[in-house]
């Protein structure tokens, strides 16, 4: 979904909840359902250009973690 929206200049991001029982009460939940995530759409303030920087310069901006610190080849 979200690679779908973005491929249509929507940007997105998933975002928790610090509290999700006034959430679950607001959308009428039932007995064993719970909100896990909420995820955000918007068109970015600046547009888009993925052109306009290398993979490696995206990932350096996104200032994740390496893959080798949150994953683990089995």
């Amino acid at each position: 979904m979200m690679l779908a929206a973005w491929n249509d200049g929507v940007a997105s991001y998933p975002n928790g909840l610090p509290d999700r029982a006034p959430v679950g009460e607001l959308l009428a939940l039932g007995e064993g359902e719970r909100v896990v995530i909420v995820r955000s759409f918007g068109f970015p303030p600046g547009g888009r250009d993925p052109a306009a920087r290398t993979p490696e310069e995206w990932a350096a901006r996104a200032d994740r973690r390496p893959l080798e610190e949150v994953a683990e080849r089995l």
